[in-house]
C-alpha cells in the first residue's frame, strides 16, 4: 500500500525511513515512541493537512525550518513539503495544486477524543461534521471558506454600520443554503449506515438528527431568509450573525431520547468508531477507497462486540492502527507489525 515512505523534519523523526506499510498494518510502541506522530505524518503527507493542529508550524522539527514528506501510495509517487512561507505538492513529479492533491486519496482518522466532540458541546460536533464533510465532498471547503468569509464581513458591519449589514444578506443565505442542503444529505445517508450498524451490535436504534439555528419549513433559502429577517433587531443588538449554519449542529438520537444521556461508555466508543466508519463506507461505494488511520483506540466493549467492530472493516479497507500492546487486537487475524522503540 505505502512504499518508501520517508520523513525528514517532522517532529521526533528528523530523517526517516519506512521501506512498506501493507494494507493492515499495526504500530506498536510504547508512549513516547512517536506513534502518533508517524500517523499523523502520513495524514499530512496524504492530504496536506494535521488532525493535531491547524498550523502545521507545530509539526517542524525542534530546531529546522520545515519538513519534507515523500513516498508511494497505491503505484503513485506523492511529496508534500511546508516551511511557513510555502507549500509544496508533488504527484508523479508534477507540481499540483492542493486539490489536485488530495483528490483521489480520502483519509478517514479515528481519534480516542472522537467521543468527546460526539457527545460534547456544539462547537466539537460542528468541527466532527465539517471534518468528514471536506472528505466526503470536494466541493464542501471552498463553499464552507467562502460562507466564513461573507459571514466576516456581515459581523464587522453589524458591529460598525448594522444599517448596511444587509448588504451581505443574500449572499449569505446563498452559500449558508448550500451548505444547510450539503449536511442534510449527508447526515442522512451516515446516519442510515450506522442506525443499521449499531443496532447489529447493540439492537438499540440510533439516528443522526440536525439541530439547525431555525425551522426548515420551505426551501431551505426560504426558511433561512426569513429567519435573518426575524433576528434583524437581535442581530444589531448583539453586533453578530445569529442564524446560519456557523451555529447549526447535529446529536445522536434513541427515539425521544438524546443518547449521551443513557449510553454506557462502550455504547458511546462504538457510535463514534461506526460513525466515521459509515463515512469511509459512503467514500467506498463512490469508488473512493479510504486510508483508515486509528489512533491509540480503545474500545471499552466486550470481547465479541470488539470482533463485530473489526469485522466491519477489517477486509474492507486498508488501514494503520496504533496500539501500545499486540494483546488489544483481538483474534487470530493476520497484519504487518511495525514496532518502535522508545524515543531517546
Amino acid at each position: 500500500m505505502i512504499q518508501n515512505f520517508q520523513i525528514v523534519g517532522f517532529r521526533n523523526y528528523a530523517d526517516n525511513f519506512f521501506a512498506s506499510l501493507g494494507e493492515k498494518t499495526v504500530i506498536l510502541g510504547p508512549n513516547g515512541s512517536g506513534k502518533t506522530n508517524l500517523l499523523e505524518a502520513i495524514a499530512v503527507w496524504l492530504t496536506g493537512e494535521s488532525f493535531r493542529t491547524h498550523n502545521l508550524a507545530d509539526a517542524i522539527q525542534w530546531g529546522g525550518k520545515g519538513f519534507s514528506l515523500r513516498g508511494v501510495y497505491q503505484h503513485d509517487e506523492y511529496q508534500f513539503g511546508y516551511t511557513p512561507t510555502a507549500r509544496l505538492y508533488k504527484k508523479n513529479t508534477k507540481t499540483v495544486t492542493a486539490e489536485e492533491y488530495r483528490r483521489n486519496h480520502p483519509v478517514v482518522v479515528f481519534l480516542p477524543e472522537d467521543p468527546l466532540l460526539l457527545y460534547g458541546g456544539p462547537e466539537g460536533r460542528r468541527r466532527l461534521l465539517d471534518t468528514v464533510m471536506n472528505v466526503l465532498d470536494k466541493d464542501y471547503r471552498s463553499l464552507w471558506l467562502e460562507y466564513f468569509r461573507v459571514l466576516r464581513q456581515r459581523n464587522a458591519h453589524l458591529r460598525t454600520q448594522p444599517e448596511e449589514a444587509h448588504i451581505w444578506d443574500r449572499k449569505l443565505m446563498e452559500t449558508g443554503s448550500a451548505l444547510i442542503e450539503k449536511r442534510f444529505f449527508y447526515l442522512r445517508q451516515i446516519s442510515l449506515r450506522l442506525q443499521e450498524s449499531f443496532y447489529e451490535l447493540y439492537n438499540i436504534k440510533i439516528e443522526l438528527r440536525m439541530l439547525n439555528t431555525f425551522r426548515v419549513e420551505k426551501t431551505v433559502k426560504e426558511s433561512f431568509f426569513q429567519a435573518l429577517e426575524e433576528s434583524k433587531k437581535l442581530e444589531r443588538q448583539k453586533h453578530m450573525t445569529l442564524v446560519g449554519p456557523h451555529r447549526d449542529t447535529f446529536e445522536i438520537r434513541s427515539e425521544d431520547k438524546n443518547f449521551r444521556n443513557f449510553a454506557s461508555q462502550g455504547q458511546k466508543r462504538a457510535a463514534a468508531l461506526l460513525f466515521k466508519l459509515s463515512v469511509a463506507s459512503l467514500l467506498r461505494d463512490a469508488s473512493r477507497v479510504p486510508l483508515l488511520l486509528f489512533d491509540d483506540v480503545m474500545l471499552e466493549m466486550d470481547y465479541d462486540r470488539q470482533k463485530l467492530l473489526l469485522n466491519l472493516f477489517w477486509d474492507s479497507f486498508p488501514w494503520i492502527w496504533t496500539i501500545y500492546s499486540r494483546d488489544l487486537i483481538p483474534g487470530p487475524k493476520s497484519y504487518d507489525l511495525i514496532q518502535l522503540p522508545l524515543s531517546s
